[in-house]
C-alpha cells in the first residue's frame, strides 16, 4: 500500500537488482493512489491509469547497502504512470 503524503505517492518494496520494470494492472477507482501525484509528470493518478514504481535504492541504511551490492535489498519506491517510466503507453 502506499504512503500518502500530500501531493505524493511512495511505497516500499523488496528491491532485486534487476532492470525488469514491473507492470501494474489500471488502478481501480478505490485505490489509495487515486488524487496522489506522479513524480515523473506531477499529474494526479487516476482510475485506469497504469503504474510502476521506481526503486530509489537503500538510503544511507550501511546494512542495506551492503544487501544492494548483493542485489537484493529493502527500498523505497516512487510510483509513477508507466508511460512516465518506459516513454511508452499502457
Amino acid at each position: 500500500m502506499a504512503e500518502q503524503t500530500p501531493g505524493i505517492a511512495v511505497s516500499y518494496v523488496r528491491h532485486q537488482g534487476t532492470t525488469e520494470t514491473r507492470k501494474f494492472e489500471p488502478l481501480p477507482s478505490d485505490h489509495d493512489l487515486v488524487g496522489t501525484s506522479c513524480f515523473g509528470c506531477g499529474k494526479d493518478f487516476k482510475p485506469g491509469d497504469v503504474t510502476t514504481m521506481v526503486a530509489v535504492g537503500p538510503g544511507d541504511d550501511l546494512e542495506q547497502r551492503k544487501k544492494a551490492q548483493r542485489g537484493f535489498y529493502n527500498s523505497v519506491a516512487l510510483v509513477i504512470h508507466w508511460a512516465c517510466a518506459t516513454g511508452t503507453d499502457a
